[in-house]
C-alpha cells in the first residue's frame, strides 16, 4: 500500500495520472517482493484519483517485462 495525502488528486489529466502510476508501479517494481500496490488517499482506499480504475491493486512493473 502506497498511503498519499489528498494533494494527489491535483486534477490531474488522464494521461497524466495513468503516467504518474505507471511510475509508481516501476518504482516498487525493483523490490521483488512486491507484486502489486494499492494507493490509499490519508489511509483510506480510493477507486479513482481521477479516471484511472483504482478499485483492484496495479501490478507492479518489472524491467524487460513492461
Amino acid at each position: 500500500e502506497l498511503d498519499f495525502s489528498s494533494a494527489i488528486r491535483s486534477g490531474y489529466s488522464t494521461d497524466e495520472e495513468e503516467a504518474l502510476l505507471k511510475s509508481l508501479a516501476a518504482t516498487v517494481g525493483q523490490f521483488p517482493e512486491i507484486e502489486r500496490i494499492r494507493i490509499l488517499v490519508e489511509g483510506s482506499p480510493v477507486d479513482t484519483l481521477g479516471s484511472v480504475d483504482l478499485s483492484e491493486p496495479i501490478p507492479v512493473s518489472r524491467p524487460g517485462k513492461g
